[in-house]
């Protein structure tokens, strides 16, 4: 491939990645915009939620229900809990993480939520991770591996809630070695 071509095929890539996720939500807005015109269906889910495969397959499922419909829009974790504290969405996704971080996160979403009028349900569990060239020749096994001036990262979105839960962790991982580089203070004598 010529010089020109192989940028031409980059370009289009990049507009598939950047403007890829605004199209598809637009396109799906449409049908919310239509339905206001047409008869409703019986029921219409509000649902506003972050990509992932758990919100494909709730499209999936509801459209083969043929008395309930979706209304689906595709928005970061702290806008699925605005929208649902302003009674936008009748469901909003949120990632919220397992293990030491997930206190945190929790406490990150209480504010948007009214008890006994809104609740958690954890239903989707997945494995993140950090993707390597084959062989990782940079030998990337830890967080702090990231900070080393050889590496190029690229990270997701800001408000997305990969990214978050990432950011929270290289806080952490940059606070534990600083603490472990630190040498112990002496008593004085």
């Amino acid at each position: 491939m010529t010089p020109l071509g192989e940028k031409l095929v980059w370009a289009g890539q990049r507009l598939r990645a950047r403007l890829g996720p605004q199209l598809q939500n637009l396109a799906q807005e449409l049908p919310t915009d239509l339905t206001e015109i047409l008869p409703q269906r019986a029921t219409i889910v509000r649902v506003h939620a972050s990509h992932g495969f758990a919100v494909s397959k709730l499209r999936e499922l509801l459209s083969r229900a043929h008395d309930i419909g979706l209304d689906l829009r595709y928005v970061s974790n702290q806008n699925s809990l605005v929208s649902l504290a302003h009674d936008a969405c009748d469901l909003a996704g949120v990632h919220i993480p397992q293990g030491e971080l997930r206190k945190e996160a929790v406490a990150a979403t209480r504010p948007w939520l009214v008890p006994g009028e809104h609740r958690v349900i954890g239903f989707v569990t997945r494995e993140m991770g950090l993707m390597v060239k084959r062989g990782n020749p940079l030998k990337i096994t830890s967080l702090e591996r990231l900070l080393s001036t050889r590496v190029r990262f690229v990270n997701r979105d800001p408000e997305s809630g990969t990214r978050l839960l990432f950011d929270q962790l290289i806080a952490r991982s940059c606070t534990w070695t600083r603490l472990a580089s630190t040498p112990p203070r002496s008593s004085g004598g």
